[in-house]
């Protein structure tokens, strides 16, 4: 029951490209050995899944990884200017290329949104 989460990286240029790393979330940790990410917990991202399938981008641990637009418009606006905000988006923490990991975490979408502290709807700018 684990789950990826984005630490997404501060930056005080808003148009600066977007950055992040993975930390990893165990659903079902409540013990005191628990994660960064687990003791800091994180946020679920909404964001408007319909629009054209304009991609954006995100370097993720040197990588770029392309996201849905929406999301990557999101993510400057939820990007934090000096420290980095714990992130649940399933475009980016979820690996749809292994259908197995996608079938197992789409399974545990009810608990990712409970676990969650806080949920941000994106409707746009």
């Amino acid at each position: 029951n684990e789950i990826r989460i984005l630490a997404l990286l501060p930056s005080t240029d808003r148009t600066a490209r977007l950055q992040g790393r993975f930390e990893t979330y165990n659903l079902d940790n409540d013990n005191e050995a628990s994660s960064k990410a687990d003791q800091n917990g994180y946020e679920a991202v909404f964001y408007n899944r319909t629009t054209p399938r304009t991609m954006g981008s995100i370097v993720i641990e040197s990588k770029i990884v392309f996201i849905p637009l929406d999301l990557q418009r999101a993510l400057f606006w939820l990007r934090y200017t000096h420290e980095e905000r714990r992130l649940w988006a399933d475009a980016i923490c979820i690996n749809d290329s292994d259908p197995l990991e996608e079938f197992i975490q789409i399974s545990l979408f009810s608990q990712i949104y409970k676990r969650a502290t806080k949920a941000i709807a994106w409707i746009g700018e």
